[in-house]
């Protein structure tokens, strides 16, 4: 066989490879967010991340999907600690509702630190119990904000978009943590 030709024989098979790498990337972001409670925002969160490109798996997924909360719930927390820092924020209800936000923020981020340490060492169960705090904290925002005359409509969709993040990540390591658990032979 001539070179040029085994080059083309090459490149084409590598070629035809390449929709299947392409394709298990996708796969596995879709596969992580079949059953999560808000499935285009888990798929449009994942795909945006560049490392999910790297994922071989669904635990560095499930990684993945609580940095992507962790990250937007930072981001929550500093725009309601500019809020607070605000002195023209005078009233004393929207101060309470967003003193009692900023205290869930900070319990909620705790929470998620511990859940990615725990997913780390493959503590499935801990994970599940520290992500459920924080949708927990997250839920509790949204009831202050909905009961408080501190509604705010900005924070009221960042917190709704940190709710869903936090549900999904949990829903993925329900996957997970499933998943590990029918693969483990029982004795």
């Amino acid at each position: 066989m001539k070179p040029i030709a085994l080059l083309f024989l090459c490149f084409s098979l590598c070629l035809s490879f390449l929709p299947s790498l392409i394709n298990g990337e996708s796969n596995l972001v879709a596969q992580a967010c079949e059953k999560a409670k808000y499935k285009d925002i888990c798929i449009s969160s994942l795909e945006a991340e560049h490392a999910t490109k790297d994922a071989g798996d669904l635990a560095t997924i499930a990684l993945i999907a609580v940095k992507v909360a962790t990250n937007n719930g930072s981001s929550t927390a500093n725009y309601i600690k500019k809020i607070l820092d605000n002195p023209k924020v005078t009233e004393p209800a929207v101060q309470e509702t967003f003193d009692d936000c900023s205290d869930h923020y900070i319990s909620a981020m705790q929470q998620l630190d511990d859940a990615l340490e725990a997913l780390v060492s493959k503590d499935y169960k801990d994970a599940k119990v520290w992500l459920g705090a924080a949708v927990t904290d997250a839920s509790s925002c949204e009831s202050d904000l909905n009961a408080g005359a501190g509604d705010d409509a900005e924070l009221n969709n960042k917190n709704s978009v940190f709710l869903k993040l936090c549900t999904n990540a949990l829903d993925i390591l329900n996957l997970l943590a499933s998943n590990a658990t029918a693969s483990t032979p029982s004795n």
